[in-house]
């Protein structure tokens, strides 16, 4: 499911910046991925492969059971009903991907005073277990995030 999602999201997105459908040139195809990795572009990347990696899994296990529930007396009396039901599941996977379009406020401190850097949590390969985990969290003016909603709208 999540290679036809990338396989998908990445045609639609890196085919809009093709000059054509047909012919084009290994060069049209790096200039077209290479556009997909500004961070504005990025977001819209993986708020598409998000988007459509859900909705096929929440589809793909709907699907097994949701024909038992369409006819007289069911919770779809038609078709139709499912089909809408299918645009509404898709329209929800969109929705709920958008937390990936606003960007993070901040950075994750790991340390403080003199040696205080921004490090990565984990630098190595395999199982990890996070025995505690804190957060603090500071209000944001809303001045602030109405421009940050207003930037990524």
């Amino acid at each position: 499911m999540a290679q036809h999602a990338a396989a998908e999201t990445l045609t639609t997105l890196a085919g809009r910046e093709l000059p054509s459908l047909f012919g084009p040139t290994a060069g049209d195809v790096q200039q077209a991925f290479a556009k997909l990795g500004s961070s504005d572009r990025f977001s819209v990347l993986a708020r598409d492969f998000f988007s459509r990696l859900t909705s096929r899994s929440l589809g793909y296990f709907l699907s097994r059971e949701l024909s038992k529930h369409v006819g007289p007396n069911k919770r779809f009396a038609a078709i139709s009903e499912l089909s809408d039901f299918n645009a509404a599941l898709d329209l929800h996977c969109r929705e709920a991907s958008r937390i990936i379009k606003v960007p993070r406020i901040g950075r994750i401190t790991v340390a403080r005073g003199r040696d205080a850097a921004d490090i990565a949590l984990a630098t190595s390969f395999g199982p990890h277990t996070l025995s505690k985990f804190r957060v603090w969290t500071e209000e944001i003016d809303d001045a602030v995030l109405a421009d940050l909603t207003r930037r990524t709208a």
